[in-house]
């Protein structure tokens, strides 16, 4: 079964964003937000080629792949066989 497995540096920004919705619109625009954002990066599991190839957009050599969320930017990687893992 795949997996998503998120950086300790990725859980931190996804907590920082969290932080800061949560000062600026209050907890439940937090909640909405993160929420759409790990709802996207879930989604992976299912079609972890959603997002476009760094490497293809921007003519550089990378196995990166990146989905746009909720005005972020989410680049992954896809590791071993069937584990997706979040940057």
């Amino acid at each position: 079964m795949k997996k998503i497995k998120y950086t300790p540096d990725a859980a931190d920004k996804l907590r920082a964003i969290n932080t800061a919705i949560s000062l600026q619109y209050g907890s439940k625009k937090a909640k909405e937000i993160v929420g759409s954002i790990t709802g996207a990066i879930r989604g992976l599991v299912v079609n972890e080629q959603m997002g476009p190839s760094v490497g293809h957009m921007f003519g550089v050599a990378s196995d990166y792949r990146y989905i746009f969320v909720s005005r972020n930017y989410v680049f992954y990687s896809i590791e071993n066989i069937g584990t997706v893992v979040q940057r």
